[in-house]
């Protein structure tokens, strides 16, 4: 099978365009050469990769299945000729970065001001996610990097651990009696509603001292569980280094412990240009 390139882009034209005309007259080609072109793929695959109909075509679930693999291979390419031709005064791409919500990865975002000053044709994408989502993510390929807390797989990830610190805390109102306190105790939260997110629970960050019974929610993202508490839900578990709301304010847990941000991607990946010279450089910034 030799399958060429130029002819997926072909294929995907008629997609696009629903027709064998309109497509050819897009490609600067003949009908018959467009329509013979098409066939001939049908032919080489041995299936049927469109339904002809008087007024336009429609895939068929084999075409369906080509034109996604079409995409991801036309897309590749293009990528790939990208990256080979460019050098590092015309630098761009595209650089996808998960992470949980603290503002301990502010230093990244200044990494990133810079270094679009150098390269201001390098675009960040950033997506929210706990710390197994963002492992998902990244395992995927979904995401370049991935920004977590605690412990790093490091049979998995290469990783490099950010300069600022979290811990858990108790968030509540301001005009609750646990706001007056420096710490909270074990005795402080004893009997009281309490609101902890998933992962916490999944990774046993909780006190050994809270009970099942006292648990009256769960969260995945911190901004839903200020709004609880908020309301008057009950006093979340969360994470100190996050913006919440002005009305509430975190007390940290007695004896809980410091716990790392670090940046982490696979080990096994190859990283592209535009992505090696964005870890070189947050390494140097953070440095």
């Amino acid at each position: 099978m030799n399958m060429e390139l130029r002819v997926l882009r072909y294929f995907l034209t008629v997609i696009e365009e629903q027709s064998i005309t309109h497509a050819a007259n897009k490609l600067h080609l003949t009908q018959p050469t467009l329509s013979r072109q098409i066939k001939e793929l049908e032919d080489e695959l041995g299936k049927q990769l469109f339904i002809r109909g008087n007024r336009q075509i429609t895939l068929t679930d084999d075409g369906y299945l080509l034109k996604k693999r079409a995409e991801e291979l036309v897309e590749l390419a293009d990528k790939t000729l990208k990256e080979m031709t460019m050098n590092d005064q015309n630098l761009s791409g595209e650089i996808v970065i998960g992470s949980g919500e603290t503002i301990c990865i502010e230093p990244i975002f200044k990494c990133i001001r810079e270094l679009q000053k150098q390269y201001p044709h390098i675009q960040f994408h950033i997506i929210s996610g706990t710390k197994d989502d963002l492992q998902d993510l990244l395992d995927q390929g979904l995401v370049d990097f991935s920004i977590i807390i605690d412990n790093v797989d490091k049979a998995k990830y290469h990783y490099h651990t950010l300069p600022s610190y979290d811990q858990f805390c108790i968030l509540t109102r301001y005009d609750d009696s646990l706001a007056l306190k420096d710490m909270i105790k074990e005795d402080d939260l004893k009997d009281l509603p309490l609101i902890v997110s998933k992962q916490a629970l999944k990774d046993h960050y909780l006190p050994h001292y809270i009970q099942d019974s006292q648990i009256v929610s769960t969260y995945n993202l911190s901004f839903n569980a200020s709004l609880m508490v908020k309301q008057k839900m009950g006093y979340a578990l969360v994470l100190k280094h996050l913006n919440y709301h002005p009305e509430l304010t975190t007390i940290p847990l007695q004896n809980s412990e410091k716990l790392k941000w670090h940046i982490i991607w696979k080990r096994q990946a190859i990283l592209k240009p535009v992505q090696k010279i964005f870890i070189d450089y947050l390494m140097k910034y953070i440095n």
